[in-house]
């Protein structure tokens, strides 16, 4: 167990999410301007909406290494503290970062980190964690560059604060079980192997 947590740098997710809780109240309600693609014009985006985006970095990070010969033993059935790990692990990021956080409610910011985390975990396990970190990045910015005059942009913000917070909820809700369906799923899948 002591290896499995190492392996799957439980310690770092703990850190990593008290780091980011003291960013978001040294950050405050500062605002940065972004671009708007579609639907012309500019946007203020709070910065603490980025910090989804780096809880996702540590959980491709804790699992860059899935599929191991550390965890090359089905008997010990890690697949499901894999899932444990991160149900855990982002339970207790949205409740710290909603505490921390001034400006979304806890069911805004839960739907944000529970869509980072099943979207990067389940890509991570599936093709690897520079894969898991680049299909989080590229929706993190299709969201911010969606205007907010664009149609259906209510539905298509679901990382901002200014979303349809229901909707997000929901489609957090689904990629969060998405991707742990993916690492159950994943759990009979070969160990890889590094070729020399």
């Amino acid at each position: 167990m002591t290896h499995w947590l190492r392996v799957r740098r439980a310690w770092v997710m703990v850190e990593t999410i008290a780091l980011l809780a003291v960013l978001m109240v040294a950050g405050g309600d500062h605002t940065v301007a972004v671009p708007t693609v579609i639907g012309g014009g500019t946007g203020a985006i709070v910065w603490s909406t980025f910090v989804p985006l780096g809880w996702a970095a540590v959980v491709a990070y804790a699992f860059e290494h899935h599929g191991t010969d550390a965890e090359a033993r089905p008997a010990r059935r890690l697949w499901a503290f894999d899932v444990a790990l991160v149900a855990v692990m982002s339970g207790l990021a949205a409740g710290v970062f909603a505490v921390t956080g001034s400006v979304e409610t806890l069911a805004q910011v839960a739907a944000h980190v529970l869509l980072v985390s099943g979207l990067t975990a389940g890509v991570t396990v599936c093709r690897g964690s520079g894969t898991g970190i680049l299909v989080t990045t590229v929706l993190v910015l299709l969201t911010f560059s969606y205007g907010v005059s664009a149609p259906g942009a209510d539905y298509v913000r679901v990382l901002q604060p200014d979303g349809d917070v229901v909707w997000s909820l929901a489609v957090g809700v689904a990629v969060f079980v998405a991707g742990l369906a993916t690492i159950w799923w994943r759990r009979e899948s070969p160990p890889v192997r590094a070729e020399a």
